[in-house]
């Protein structure tokens, strides 16, 4: 069984990949969204397609570091 040092380390990580998931996110919507305001919608149009696929292989992650964070939460309560 794990130390509770290496899960905090794990969690650490997870919060991490968590956090570039949604900062990529962020930031397609955002270059989008200013490519909309400056009406410029070839950017636009590729931002977007940009963000939707990018939303589907983040959500395949997501997924991925939710099971990881149940293993590790699994193997607290079992202590």
């Amino acid at each position: 069984m794990k130390s509770r040092k290496k899960m905090a380390e794990e969690i650490s990580k997870i919060l991490h990949e968590y956090n570039n998931i949604f900062n990529t996110l962020n930031g397609y919507a955002e270059l989008a969204d200013e490519a909309l305001k400056n009406k410029n919608r070839e950017e636009y149009a590729f931002f977007q397609e940009k963000l939707l696929s990018t939303v589907q292989r983040k959500v395949k992650t997501a997924k991925q570091l939710s099971d990881r964070l149940r293993s590790i939460q699994t193997k607290i309560a079992e202590e």
